[in-house]
């Protein structure tokens, strides 16, 4: 195993209709801040992404966000989405609503599991939710030629 790789069942693939998907566990972003990933594979490529807890006022509860999607590496994360950066995906609607779809299925999958990633964990009282929400600029939108 290289450096940096997780070895663990909720780092494995995941195969959801379209695409897959799984937890890459926590890294040091470009912004050198920590930052818990995801990967979703679309189209035979990997894509990765960013999601973070959002606590309760009770401080034992949480919600999931979905942050960024569409960086080309790990390394990448915490970069701004900058449509003009190579490092940075565009996606038609369509794909957006697969990754979503997918996204969704996987935080789903693990949710009840005796094995979780840090981003699901359940120490000391936490408790996920169950709700997740995305980003208004989560990811980069293709904008569709004939279309406002």
């Amino acid at each position: 195993m290289n450096a940096g790789e997780v070895d663990s069942a909720w780092s494995d693939w995941r195969s959801f209709d379209d695409a897959r998907a799984r937890f890459s566990g926590m890294i040091r972003g470009w912004d050198e801040a920590g930052h818990e990933t995801f990967a979703v594979e679309l189209h035979g490529r990997v894509w990765y992404g960013e999601a973070k807890k959002r606590w309760h006022s009770d401080g034992l509860h949480y919600d999931l966000e979905i942050l960024s999607f569409g960086y080309v590496a790990t390394s990448e994360v915490g970069m701004p989405l900058d449509p003009g950066s190579p490092l940075i995906g565009v996606f038609p609607e369509d794909d957006l609503e697969k990754v979503r779809i997918c996204v969704l299925q996987l935080i789903a999958a693990f949710a009840d599991a005796s094995e979780k990633p840090a981003l699901l964990s359940e120490r000391h009282g936490a408790k996920f939710s169950g709700r997740v929400s995305f980003r208004d600029d989560w990811a980069l939108q293709a904008v569709e030629h004939g279309k406002a």
